[in-house]
């Protein structure tokens, strides 16, 4: 199912696309777990140029690259239909032969029309869940800030009794820490999932409370606001109502939400009210205060030349969900 490759479906072969998807679809959290390792796995290879398809990008028998070519193709001669720019050489400015534009460019433009249209189709018949599992390795000094925040608080909330009058650099370096509050990388909040396969498509809205002393906390859950993907929706979750699994019933439990997010974990793709599932490949079940120390000590630790592993949102709603959207033909 190349929708469930988050667009690196060209870097990988057919046994992987089968494996990934056999994981995907299981219905069990470790292995959506492990789909989301493999997935990190191949964009690392793609962003070092190291993947099947970058390495023999002039090999016409590597169908995942023609794949990716004819996109990139498509993509062009759609720029080239919408633009007046003259031809030069031979070539258009999008880099489409002049000869035979009135047919080639149009059947692919066509062809990447049909594709575009299709997968618009699907997504509304088989919509996937709002938080897909997703693997990011981290530099542990991502986690800095985050440190420095903790000891503020700390001096904050426990002030010592006899504490020496503050030298002018341990002041500077307090109003230092002062202003990076509410700058670290991550924040978390605590959550209760309600058990239900529905919360898998649904995203939180996270925001400050006055009563809960300004602290983040979830506001409201948000489905997906197209009619046909909420027809779809209940498509799916009516599959699940008419089974009866014995095994792997779902109940509540409590988790922990990425409240806010930046640097280099949210251009790995976090995002705000993902579900920290894992950490340092190790099924994680503290609450947020826990979760925040353990990536702080990870820092103190290994300074700024260690890593963490964090995977999101491969947890059971979203392995259920996907088993029975898989199910749906």
């Amino acid at each position: 199912d190349p929708t469930l490759f988050g667009g690196l479906e060209f870097a990988m072969t057919v046994q992987e696309q089968k494996y990934v998807t056999q994981l995907m679809t299981s219905g069990y959290p470790d292995q959506l777990c492990q789909a989301a390792q493999i997935l990190s796995g191949v964009a690392d290879l793609v962003r070092n140029g190291n993947s099947p398809s970058v390495q023999n990008a002039n090999n016409n028998n590597n169908a995942p690259n023609n794949a990716a070519a004819n996109t990139a193709r498509a993509t062009s001669a759609l720029q080239a239909a919408n633009s007046n720019t003259t031809m030069r050489n031979g070539y258009s400015n999008a880099g489409l032969p002049n000869t035979s534009r009135d047919g080639e460019r149009e059947t692919v433009v066509s062809n990447f029309q049909r594709q575009m249209e299709n997968k618009a189709r699907e997504k509304l018949r088989r919509p996937l869940p709002a938080r897909m599992p997703l693997c990011v390795t981290l530099g542990t000094g991502e986690f800095e800030k985050m440190a420095l925040k903790t000891r503020q608080q700390a001096e904050l909330v426990e002030p010592e009794a006899n504490e020496p009058p503050k030298s002018w650099l341990r002041g500077l370096l307090g109003r230092g820490a002062e202003r990076m509050r509410g700058g670290a990388t991550m924040t978390f909040v605590d959550d209760e999932w309600d058990g239900s396969v529905a919360d898998a498509f649904a995203r939180a809205r996270i925001g400050t409370s006055a009563a809960h002393g300004n602290q983040q906390i979830v506001q409201a859950r948000v489905g997906p606001k197209n009619p046909m993907e909420q027809i779809s929706v209940k498509k799916i979750l009516a599959l699940g109502e008419q089974e009866d699994r014995e095994e792997g019933l779902l109940t509540r439990s409590q988790r922990v939400l990425v409240g806010s997010v930046r640097g280099q974990a949210g251009k790995s793709g976090i995002m705000k009210g993902d579900v920290v599932t894992h950490v340092n490949a190790e099924v994680f079940t503290g609450d947020a205060a826990n979760l925040n120390a353990r990536l702080v000590n990870a820092y103190e630790e290994q300074g700024q030349d260690g890593v963490v592993m964090i995977v999101v949102n491969a947890e059971a709603c979203t392995a259920e969900a996907l088993r029975l959207r898989s199910r749906v033909r």
